[in-house]
């Protein structure tokens, strides 16, 4: 990976894992759109925190195809799925910062409406880290780049 720094490099080698040209028709619907948000993320920032934000993000993806794959639903997490879509409410952040979390708000409520298992919850937690991280590094750098 010549001319990358040794940031870049881990960033495009995480990158790897968000293919989806493998998975069935109906995991690769589940896969892109997270693959999509990678590149989106590792495209508007580089620090150590968007590698942190595109670990957790792949885990989450993990965990929605999990999900998907395991064609589970539980009642009872419910609740549990509904309080998690909440913590990705973006409202009461600064404009660029609401920008910056706006796909992961719409990627957490297409996972919900998947499937409502344990991974499903996985999934949107890891989300949400990701998330956390991406605006801690947005925070950091003072801007956001579309």
């Amino acid at each position: 990976m010549t001319g990358f720094t040794e940031l870049e490099a881990e960033i495009q080698g995480i990158l790897s894992f968000f293919t989806y040209d493998h998975l069935g028709a109906e995991l690769q619907a589940v896969s892109k759109p997270f693959c999509e948000l990678a590149e989106r993320v590792a495209r508007n920032s580089k620090s150590p925190q968007t590698l942190v934000a595109l670990q957790r993000l792949l885990e989450s993806k993990d965990a929605a195809v999990t999900a998907a794959a395991a064609q589970t639903s539980l009642a009872e997490l419910d609740a549990e799925i509904h309080g998690l879509l909440t913590l990705f409410t973006y409202s009461h952040l600064p404009a660029a910062l609401q920008e910056a979390s706006k796909p992961f708000r719409e990627l957490a409520e297409v996972i919900a409406s998947t499937t409502c298992n344990r991974q499903t919850a996985v999934a949107l937690e890891k989300l949400l880290e990701s998330k956390h991280a991406l605006v801690r590094a947005a925070s950091a750098s003072k801007t956001v780049t579309h």
